[in-house]
């Protein structure tokens, strides 16, 4: 005849008490273990409490991924405040993968005639005495077809967007307007202003040396055909295109606008840049007493 429950938990608990007696006692059972403690043998297991943890990250992630799902594990280790080991641990157990592109530089290698304006940053001029701005055009297209173009104002030393404008044609209006509302930055006018830019027409426009010459600020231009002299500027436009144009497909300028300034404001703020020790645009700034751009309002030309 079996043996009744109180039987078995008696059998059990006395097992136990001997294993405690005797330190060389063979560890009982988790059968004996569990009918001795009123527990499943499963709770009687090690439950690694790995797997909550890599699941909360996992979501921390996603979660800076619908901001930018262009970054790899370093930056979002930055943002996240943890070691980037364990995000990158974490990325590659959930096939969390940021987008990539492979970058296609098209040269010009039509030699111009005319030099609108030398590349100041190629002279022997002292860099640091100035503060430098990068400027640059770009394109893409809404779904019914048709091209919008966006330019851009950029500060060198803490990789800033100053100036965001955009609009149907590619007119000298579009780089006029971005340079006038750079003057929402105050900073600006501590030390004197270098403007560089590629040899587009719209910069070398009477409108646009015009309000150049308003902001004091001395132009400069790359040399033609050669788009690494204002390298800054074009790896913002890759940068941009992937994480906005690329990712979305926008029907209006309203939709683009609203994508456009969301991002804009993550990378100003947020968006981790390995040349400024890991800092974003904004936190550099600070650190550096310049003026944060915590707000960044697009202007449709």
């Amino acid at each position: 005849m079996g043996l009744s429950k109180h039987e078995v938990k008696d059998l059990a608990l006395a097992v136990w008490d001997s294993y405690l007696d005797e330190p060389n006692a063979k560890q009982p059972s988790k059968q004996l273990l569990g009918a001795a403690f009123n527990l499943s043998r499963s709770n009687l297991y090690y439950k690694p409490k790995l797997e909550p943890k890599d699941n909360q990250l996992r979501k921390s992630i996603e979660a800076v991924y619908t901001k930018d799902d262009t970054l790899g594990c370093r930056k979002v280790a930055t943002i996240l405040g943890v070691s980037k080991n364990r995000v990158y641990r974490v990325m590659l157990k959930y096939n969390i993968i940021p987008r990539r592109n492979k970058p296609t530089y098209v040269y010009n290698t039509n030699k111009q005639d005319k030099t609108i304006s030398d590349n100041l940053l190629r002279s022997d001029i002292d860099q640091d005495a100035y503060t430098i701005l990068f400027s640059d055009i770009f394109q893409f297209r809404l779904t019914s077809g048709r091209w919008v173009y966006c330019c851009f104002i950029m500060r060198k030393q803490t990789r800033q967007i100053l100036s965001f404008c955009y609009g149907r044609h590619m007119t000298s209006d579009l780089t006029r307007t971005s340079i006038s509302r750079v003057d929402l930055v105050s900073d600006l006018t501590d030390i004197p202003v270098i403007f560089h830019s590629d040899q587009g027409s719209q910069y070398g426009a009477g409108e646009t040396i015009e309000v150049l010459t308003q902001n004091m600020f001395t132009q400069s231009m790359s040399r033609p055909g050669t788009p690494t002299d204002n390298g800054m500027a074009e790896r913002f436009v890759g940068i941009f295109k992937l994480a906005v144009t690329k990712r979305y497909r926008f029907s209006s300028l309203d939709e683009f606008e609203e994508a456009a300034t969301k991002w804009l404001t993550f990378y100003n703020n947020q968006r981790p840049h390995g040349s400024l020790n890991d800092q974003s645009p904004n936190e550099y700034a600070k650190d550096h007493n310049k003026q944060e751009v915590t707000n960044l309002y697009l202007k449709q030309v």
